[in-house]
């Protein structure tokens, strides 16, 4: 705003004239009766200086339409660096909407040049952030955005970044690139046609939504493995019940503790669930995990409250309302009404 102001005599828009009549009057406001800037003034200004801008900047959306907030992007980013010479800013100016009394010079100036690519640049970035405007400073982008992204070499403009992801989020990225790093380093030592992928664990230390999509981004990574090896195969330990439901029962061995000696001696099969893939997580636990669908804690209260109304003591209604799980619960309901019926009246 200031800079427009500044050049006011050259630019011809009508419009300006009422914003620049009380920048120059904030102008005047600021000097003291001896001539100098009075800096005790500032702060009873910056409410007034902040209108302005706010106000300038409404009329100066309508003027440059709806483009306004990737050209304004545009010009604040190639104002980055040492100053332009007046022809190239009378250019970017004139690229905004502002008209000069003297024609600017057709030939572009390199800080004309400079702004059209990063205004070519910022559309292409839209696109790919499903988002013309730009209107935020940060973005999650999948991996097809991020590749796209790099693609537009944006520099100074916006960067990828792993430094606002959550910890999560940072280990499954750190985690499928040491494998492509690994496999990259692989075959540069040798032409390997097959691959064996052990996983003790991956999903350690994620929460329940990335359990959920690890197996998917496993076999995205496999998927790309698979261009650069003839088979891959992929042996994964886990204790996640999660993840169990994303494998079918064939793929799922259940480790019963034994030695590999025990089980050769005994020339047993290996145990596998009879459900798994797609289905509810409580047959998974109970079927893979090998335990109940509750912690031992909930499981040891629930009788302790069944034991009681058994034994005729009186239990109260919260302990029994705690009760998340609700055929559990109607059934102690029902035990403590028929409890109470067979309780001889006195």
């Amino acid at each position: 705003m200031a800079q427009v102001f500044r050049k006011y005599r050259d630019i011809t828009n009508e419009w300006i004239i009422p914003f620049k009549d009380r920048y120059e009057e904030l102008n005047r406001r600021r000097v003291g009766v001896d001539g100098t800037r009075d800096w005790r003034l500032e702060e009873s200004l910056k409410e007034d200086r902040s209108l302005l801008t706010s106000d300038f900047a409404t009329a100066l959306r309508r003027q440059i339409g709806p483009d306004f907030p990737l050209k304004i992007r545009a010009f604040s980013y190639v104002q980055l660096g040492r100053s332009h010479s007046s022809s190239g800013q009378n250019q970017i100016l004139a690229a905004l909407g502002f008209s000069f009394s003297r024609p600017t010079s057709k030939s572009p100036t390199v800080p004309k040049k400079n702004f059209d690519e990063t205004l070519i640049k910022l559309h292409k970035l839209a696109n790919v952030l499903n988002d013309p405007n730009i209107m935020r400073s940060l973005y999650h982008v999948n991996d097809e955005q991020s590749e796209l992204i790099k693609a537009l070499q944006l520099g100074k403009l916006g960067q990828l970044s792993l430094s606002e992801i959550s910890s999560g989020a940072a280990a499954l990225i750190h985690q499928f690139s040491s494998i492509e790093i690994a496999c990259t380093k692989l075959l540069k030592e040798h032409p390997y046609e097959s691959l064996l992928l052990l996983i003790d664990e991956g999903d350690a230390f994620l929460h329940l939504g990335w359990q959920q999509k690890y197996v998917s981004y496993l076999d995205k990574t496999s998927a790309l493995l698979k261009k650069k090896f003839r088979s891959v195969q992929v042996v994964l330990a886990t204790h996640s019940p999660v993840l169990m439901s994303d494998f079918p029962r064939e793929c799922i061995s259940i480790l019963d503790g034994k030695t590999w000696l025990e089980d050769l001696m005994e020339d047993s099969p290996s145990l596998s669930p009879s459900e798994s893939f797609g289905a509810p997580l409580d047959a998974v636990v109970r079927q893979v995990g090998q335990t109940g669908t509750m912690g031992a804690f909930a499981a040891q209260a629930i009788k302790s409250v069944v034991a009681e109304i058994s034994e005729g003591m009186e239990v109260s209604p919260e302990r029994i309302d705690m009760i998340g799980d609700p055929v559990i619960r109607r059934q102690v309901r029902k035990a403590v009404f028929e409890q109470k019926l067979r309780k001889p009246e006195v």
